[in-house]
């Protein structure tokens, strides 16, 4: 939910409870201690939903906000020549400590293929989410991927098994 629903929803929770009083007299005090506790209670629940304010993958589409060119990325993950389901490939840009700026995420399907549709032209990194990666492979290191515009780019990734 947007924060700006979260403030609606305490100004009127607010001005509920300072009319809740007989007499048609409008009680401040009572508005604005309720107000408090929508704002803090909104404010928590957008705390749980995104703790560090990363915003989470987006889609493919917002990786560059007012991009007008865009192509297609087909992604399909080998292990031991058989299609590999439900990996998370990442797309965005990785610098020395990490993912920086928006990042898309897609799943695998049943034959191993994830598919970035409305991919803005430029080049990106294909990555992995550590903590969404099928145990006994090695993650493969992340990958230069340049869109090109109207066409789709196809990467294989081939998964190696990890070392006992």
């Amino acid at each position: 939910m947007d924060p700006f629903a979260y403030v609606l929803i305490g100004f009127a929770l607010g001005f509920t409870a300072g009319r809740m009083r007989s007499g048609g007299a409008f009680y401040w005090k009572q508005a604005l201690i309720a107000f408090l506790i929508a704002a803090a209670l909104a404010a928590g629940f957008m705390f749980l939903r995104d703790p560090f304010g990363g915003g989470g993958p987006v889609s493919p589409s917002a990786l560059k906000p007012g991009a007008t060119e865009f192509g297609t990325l087909r992604v399909t993950v080998l292990a031991d020549s058989r299609p590999v389901a439900d990996v998370e490939v990442d797309l965005g840009t990785i610098g020395p400590s990490g993912p920086t700026g928006a990042m898309s995420a897609v799943q695998t399907d049943d034959d191993g293929v994830a598919i970035f549709e409305q991919v803005p032209v430029g080049t990106y990194d294909l990555f992995w989410n550590d903590n969404a990666f099928p145990e006994g492979y090695q993650q493969p290191p992340d990958i230069s991927i340049t869109i090109a515009k109207d066409r789709t780019t196809d990467r294989t990734v081939i998964l190696t098994p990890s070392s006992p």
